[in-house]
């Protein structure tokens, strides 16, 4: 296999956004790019919820899951902050939405 970009494997600056991040599935879904130094934007409804400090490499952009520009806004504010998206995880939990 040829690698064309030796870091494209490092997940040291990869960018992931994560809803529902600071309990049950979401939690346990943000525990490996945690560990593994992904910047991340984390969405949670309300923001106070949030259990970990958010530090370098992190930022929390609240989000609506019944508001349909509420992912648009976040998708822009990631953007504008780490330049770029890896990957989505939208864990939106049984009952946010009506």
């Amino acid at each position: 296999m040829t690698q064309t970009d030796p870091g494209r494997l490092d997940p040291k600056g990869r960018v992931m956004m994560i809803s529902g991040p600071d309990k049950g599935i979401g939690a346990a879904i943000a525990q490996r790019p945690r560990r593994e130094s992904h910047d991340l934007s984390l969405a949670r409804r309300p923001p106070a919820g949030l259990r970990e400090p958010l530090g370098e490499g992190r930022m929390h952009r609240p989000s609506d899951a019944v508001d349909p520009e509420s992912p648009h806004a976040r998708a822009g504010a990631t953007g504008a902050r780490f330049g770029r998206i890896d990957g989505p995880i939208d864990n939106i939990p049984s009952g946010a939405v009506p």
